[in-house]
């Protein structure tokens, strides 16, 4: 966790509340909704059961 600027604590633990209860090791992964490398509409949800490797990037 950060602290962000102009954050407050309640800010603080609402992040880190929110971090212990979604985000640990063998719990589901967030919805993640977006466009693939060709376009195409894709879900996170569309590939349960399968590997998937996500990778992040942004074009300038």
């Amino acid at each position: 966790m950060k602290w962000a600027e102009g954050g407050t604590v309640g800010d603080l633990a609402k992040s880190g509340l929110f971090e212990m209860q979604n985000l640990a090791v063998g719990s589901l992964a967030p919805e993640i909704e977006g466009l693939d490398q060709d376009g195409l509409r894709l879900k996170l949800t569309d590939y349960r059961g399968k590997v998937v490797v996500l990778d992040f990037w942004r074009e300038y």
